[in-house]
This record gives C-alpha cells, structure tokens and sequence, in this order.
C-alpha cells in the first residue's frame, strides 16, 4: 500500500511538472535539445546520494546503470520535442501508452510468453485512447484540415510515440537494476550516466554553438523556474523509483492513468482561468474527447500489467 500511495504522489508531482516543462519549452528554452540538455547536466546533484550507500554495483552493473541513464536522457529529449510541438494533454497519455506495450512485449520475449484474447483487448484500449487524445479539433474552414491530421497524426504524436517506446524499454532495464542493486546505488549511477550523456552533447559542433546560444537568451525567471522544475521533478523521480523498488515497475505503471488525470485537470484549470500563461484548445468536444481516450489508456495500462503478474 505503502508503494501505491508513493507512485500516485508521484504522478501528481510528474503532472505539475509537465505543464511547467510545457510553458517553459513555448515561452523560455523553445529547442528540445538545450532543455534535456540542462536537465542531464543537473543529474550529477544526485551524487551525494552515494554517501548514504557506497556499494559498488560491479563493472557490468556499472554499464547497465550508465546506459539507463543515457535511454532516459535520449527518451526525455524526444518528449521534449513533442511537448514543444503538441498539446501536454494529448503527448503525456500517448507516451504513458505505448511505454507499456513495449514493457509488456519484451516481458513476453522475455519469458516465451504467448498473447491471449485480453491482453490484446488491453493492448487495443491503450492504442485507441491514444488516438482520442491525440485528435484536434479547429472550428471553421479548417475542420478539414483538422480531421485530416487527427487520422494521418502529427510529428508531436509520432516523436510521443517514439519517447513511450524508449521510456517502455528504460522501465524495463531499470526495473531489472532494481532487482539486483541497491535502490541508492543504482539511482545515482544511472543518474550519472545521463549527466554524462548530457556532457557528450557539447562535443558536436552544432549542439555546442545551439547550447551556448540558447544559454545567453534564457532570463533569470525562467531559468530559476526551469531549476525550481527540475527539483520537483527529481523528487517526483525519487519516489517513482522509490515505488518501484517496494512494489515492482508492473505496479507502478498500472497507476500511470492517475497522472493523466492530473495532468487534464491542470490544463482544464490554466487554459480556463489563466489563458495568458498557457492554453490548449478544449472545447466540449475535445474534452469529452480526451477524458474517453484518458479513461481507455488508464484502462489499458491497469488491465496489461494486471494481466502480467
């Protein structure tokens, strides 16, 4: 119960802090790359941590967390850049979606495993509900154009995609590290090892000269918002972890949904009462819309890792 409560605290931090990352992306740092890159750089804050346990996890335990820690970075960009390009209501629940189906088809690899009927009606939830929040909807003359896009989907549907599928496989990898580490240990290596993905950026010319560009525009409002996030964010990150390891990655993501909940009702709230700060476009249809395509994800997810226990 006690992971339960963690990983829905979680979540709820998780939600607040994609809204910021939203409003910072279109108002402050709007280049994907330079916000994950800022983001990995403040991964090494979690170094101390190593005081509290100073078990060394082996030299092949050791590559297994500085990979983890890269996919997350790399996985963490890609979202970024969807968030930059599409609404945080619609990209949240589409990544919160396919990360399960990749968590779910590599534990079947995994184990030879075999689908059956309910697995793939669960899988078929998560797909459909992914297509509902993605919808959007214009009035006007460009109804059309909109209803074009909802089938054939946007760039920030498909980078959404491509983050849940890297995010999928990083659960996947750091649920194992968890299984054989100490929860410290593990986090702090793995945290190291997207600081130094972080670092490996600078070395390409051209994410060096974007990088220190973007450095000089960023105000100091938003650069101590964009500290204040990741703080949050981080701690959202500990407990998530945290439950993990005292309930397993299958229990933790089968709440998923409560994040998308959170999330929704926080957009509800600033589009509607602060519109100057952040606005999505939610009408009465787009939100009967995306609350249906929220209920099916969150089905989805809390049926496929029932189904996996």
């Amino acid at each position: 119960m006690a992971g339960v409560l963690v990983a829905i605290g979680a979540y709820f931090l998780s939600a607040l802090t994609t809204v910021i990352d939203k409003f910072l992306l279109k108002r402050a740092i709007p280049s994907a790359l330079v916000y994950g890159f800022y983001m990995g750089i403040l991964s090494i804050f979690a170094l101390p941590l190593i005081i509290f346990d100073l078990s060394f996890p082996g030299f092949s335990g050791l590559i297994l967390d500085l990979f983890c820690g890269f996919v997350f970075l790399l996985a963490s960009i890609v979202l970024f850049e969807a968030l930059r390009r599409g609404q945080a209501s619609s990209v949240a629940p589409v990544v919160g979606a396919f990360g399960p189906l990749v968590i779910f088809s590599l534990n079947l690899f995994i184990y030879k495993g075999g689908f059956d009927v309910s697995q793939v009606i669960a899988c078929a939830f998560l797909v459909l509900g992914s297509v509902l929040v993605s919808g959007k909807h214009n009035s006007g003359e460009k109804n059309k154009k909109s209803r074009l896009k909802f089938f054939g989907f946007s760039k920030s549907f498909w980078l959404a995609v491509l983050a849940g599928f890297l995010f999928g496989g990083f659960y996947v990898m750091i649920d194992h590290v968890y299984a054989s580490q100490s929860f410290i240990s593990a986090f702090v290596f793995f945290r190291l090892g997207s600081f130094l993905a972080a670092l490996a950026l600078v070395f390409w010319s051209g994410n060096r000269e974007l990088i220190f560009k973007n450095a000089s525009a960023i105000k100091r409002p938003a650069a101590g918002l964009f500290v204040l996030n990741k703080v949050i964010a981080g701690v959202a990150f500990i407990f998530l972890n945290w439950a993990i390891y005292l309930t397993g990655a299958l229990v933790v993501n089968s709440l998923q949904g409560a994040q998308y909940v959170f999330l929704f009702g926080f957009m509800l709230v600033v589009s509607g009462f602060f519109p100057k700060i952040l606005k999505e476009k939610l009408d009465a249809r787009m939100v009967a819309l995306k609350s249906a395509g929220i209920v099916l994800i969150a089905t989805g997810i809390a049926s496929l890792f029932g189904l996996m226990k």
